[in-house]
Formats: C-alpha cells, sequence, structure tokens
C-alpha cells in the first residue's frame, strides 16, 4: 500500500482513503486524497481489487470478512472477532474501498485517455468478479432450497430462512441508504467551505452498490441515487459558474 496513513492508536499502516483504522477502528487523521499521484491511486486500487479477486475465489476467507462484518454490529462483537483471526478483512471495507478508488480515478481519467483504458480495465474485472459472487450466492441458495428431511420439515425451515433473509436484506439495505447519506452530508461540507472540486469528486460516490439476494441491482433505488448525483452536481456547478 503506497502512501499510508498511519493509525494515531494502534500505528498501523492504513490507506489513505480510508476514514477509520482498519484493525482498531480508530477514526483516522484526514488526509488529502486530490493530492496523491495518480500511480499511487492506481496501485492502490489494484491492491483492493486483488483482495477482493482472492475473496470471491476463497469461500473460507469470504465468509470470515462477512463474519467480521456481522459481528461488528452486534454485543461483545469486537471481542468475538479475534475469533477470525488478524487477516479476517472486512468484507464491506474491501468493496466500499475499491468502489472510492474507482470512481476517484474514474474522475481524474476524464483528462488522462492513458488512464481511462485502464481503469476500464479494472471496472471490467470488478464487475467480473461481482458477478461470480452473485452467481454463488444463486447457488447456494438453490442449494438450500433443495435440502430438506420432509415437505413439512422443510416447509418450516423455508418459512424461517425467508424471514431471516429479509430481515437481513432490511438491514444491509439501511446501511446502504446511510453511507449514501454520509456522502451527502460530506459534499454539503465541502460546499459549504468552497472546496467545490472535492464535492465534485464526492458526487461520483453516490452509486447504490447494495445487488440484494437475488444479485440483481434495485433499480429504483439505483435510479434514485443517480438522480441526486446528478442534481448535486448541476448545483455544484452552478456555484462554479457564477464565480
Amino acid at each position: 500500500m503506497k502512501s499510508e496513513n498511519q493509525c494515531p492508536s494502534c500505528g498501523a499502516g492504513n490507506d489513505p482513503i480510508l476514514t477509520n483504522c482498519m484493525f482498531c477502528e480508530t477514526r483516522l487523521p484526514e488526509g488529502s486524497l486530490i493530492t496523491l499521484p495518480e500511480e499511487d491511486l492506481f496501485f492502490n486500487c489494484l491492491e483492493w481489487l486483488s483482495k477482493y479477486e482472492t475473496l470471491i475465489e476463497n469461500p473460507d476467507q469470504l465468509k470470515a470478512a462477512q463474519q467480521r462484518d456481522n459481528m461488528s454490529n452486534t454485543p461483545f462483537g469486537k471481542l468475538m472477532e479475534f475469533g477470525l483471526g488478524e487477516t479476517a478483512v472486512s468484507y464491506i471495507t474491501v468493496v466500499t474501498t475499491i468502489e472510492k478508488y474507482i470512481n476517484l480515478l474514474e474522475v481524474k481519467s476524464q483528462y488522462s485517455p492513458a488512464l481511462k483504458g485502464k481503469i476500464e480495465d479494472i471496472r471490467r474485472r470488478y464487475n467480473l468478479a461481482k458477478s461470480k459472487l452473485a452467481g454463488a450466492k444463486k447457488t447456494a441458495n438453490r442449494k438450500i432450497l433443495f435440502t430438506g428431511l420432509g415437505a413439512g420439515v422443510l416447509f418450516v425451515l423455508l418459512m424461517l430462512f425467508i424471514f431471516g433473509m429479509a430481515s437481513m436484506e432490511k438491514a444491509e439495505i439501511k446501511t446502504e441508504n446511510q453511507r449514501l447519506e454520509n456522502i451527502v452530508l460530506q459534499i454539503n461540507n465541502s460546499v459549504a467551505t468552497g472546496n467545490l472540486d472535492y464535492a465534485a469528486i464526492l458526487c461520483s460516490q453516490l452509486d447504490w452498490h447494495y445487488q440484494g439476494l437475488s444479485g440483481n441491482q434495485d433499480e429504483e433505488m439505483d435510479a434514485k441515487w443517480k438522480n441526486k448525483r446528478e442534481e448535486m452536481l448541476n448545483t455544484i456547478n452552478n456555484i462554479k459558474n457564477k464565480k
């Protein structure tokens, strides 16, 4: 990892795009991504993409990463995380960090044709890995569906499973909405302080990521946040034009 941001609490090196330490979750000193060289941004993006592809290809590592996210939202979850080992990286952290880097580099690639080709290749690799994960989810769900002891028992188990999945999906949708609302808050703060270029970069991150249990994108939520992104970009451009 290049241009690491050192945690003031545990001393661990963190990616400069992260806001909290990967290891102890302490708030990290605010860095300036705008000033980082393109080669550093590109190198770090590839490193996170490799981590994501490794998770997709290794079910045990993927399970540990997702368990870490689940435990962090439960009582004594931090203590239980130690059982997963220090190498159990957060799945949500990996995904959101890749998206941040890709969106940031896509903004920068508007002025660099050479960089644009590299980013398109990264985006293809990322989408391919997501497709593999969606396919694995569907396969796992089919196995669960057709595995049972009998019609009555299977019905009860299936109802419990659906209820649990619906509850989990509702919680994940709430988390995704909160993530995007936090970005909106950061954009408003950047506009208020006159940092319009950074506000525009943040706007590129207003994309709906959660695909749901079916592996399909929520078209309604995707359209909502795309409209929000365009609305905020238009506002920023109007402010720039008045100056």
